[in-house]
């Protein structure tokens, strides 16, 4: 992740605790305790990060009656993954007692919040215990190009090859280990070519798989014979089909199953596109 930049705060600091109301004979509140900030990033550049706990509150009585006033409030935790310009979890200040009875005692028992942990590492993004927001869903979008680059073939004519690219991505949740199943109804005026994709290429299926790269990567596996599967009816789940092995018009439907568990996609995206070829009648 790239870094975050600018002035300014996060913070994440508890509440002071209330000071008591007249006519002041009751103990005033503590301190809330300094929350947990937690950010994945390459650094942290002009911007502070507070976790600090809130003051307890002081009992404001004058008489000689006196009750215990509000401790303060613990630091919190703040977690980085490459560091901030400055982080802070201090601990609250204890509240008093105005009593003419503890005078020489004004915290009257009440102790300060401890110092938080202003350092921490982060965990990786998988492992951060927080309610992260609802699941991007998978997308799926698909189009097609003339496969010749010069000639004839190169417009949409009868005879003309055209390359479809069908690409899946992942924003999301992993996917369930072998559960993504693409089924594609091929246009009525196209023939699917059913031989190997690319001769040049030795994938020996109707079928390119490009996986992502870097990031993008997902780890899944395509193509061999048994996730390529053949329709010649345009509903149902009938992928019995063989195909004739080159242009073949009965096709009306192909399904690909690649093998795997696609990561989640939080971080980024995880995407792979799926390469076919069919002829414009």
């Amino acid at each position: 992740a790239g870094n975050v930049s600018g002035g300014g705060a996060i913070s994440a600091n508890g509440t002071d605790g209330e000071s008591t109301s007249p006519s002041h004979n009751d103990a005033p509140g503590g301190g809330g305790a300094g929350g947990t900030i937690v950010v994945q990033s390459g650094g942290m550049i002009g911007a502070s990060l507070f976790a600090d706990g809130g003051d307890g509150g002081n009992q404001l009585i004058t008489n000689n009656e006196n009750e215990g006033p509000g401790g303060g409030g613990g630091g919190g935790v703040i977690a980085t993954s490459g560091g901030a310009s400055a982080t802070f979890a201090r601990g609250g200040v204890n509240g008093t007692t105005s009593s003419s009875s503890m005078t020489e005692f004004i915290p009257n028992g009440a102790t300060q919040g401890a110092t938080g942990q202003p350092t921490a590492s982060a965990p990786s993004l998988a492992a951060t215990p927080f309610c992260r927001a609802p699941n991007a869903p998978p997308t799926v979008t698909k189009a097609s190009s003339p496969t010749a680059s010069s000639g004839p073939e190169r417009f949409r004519i009868p005879g003309s090859d055209q390359t479809y690219v069908i690409e899946f991505s992942n924003p999301g949740a992993a996917i369930d280990t072998n559960s993504i199943v693409l089924t594609d109804l091929l246009p009525s005026d196209m023939e699917l070519w059913t031989g190997d994709f690319d001769a040049s290429v030795p994938v020996n299926s109707s079928v390119a798989f490009i996986d992502g790269t870097g990031t993008a990567a997902t780890g899944l596996v395509c193509c061999s014979a048994a996730q390529i599967t053949y329709s010649n009816a345009a509903t149902g789940n009938d992928f019995s089909y063989v195909p004739n092995g080159s242009y073949d018009p009965n096709v009306l439907r192909i399904r690909i199953s690649p093998s795997g568990t696609m990561p989640e996609g939080y971080d980024a995206t995880k995407s792979f596109e799926i390469l076919l070829r069919a002829r414009i009648k």
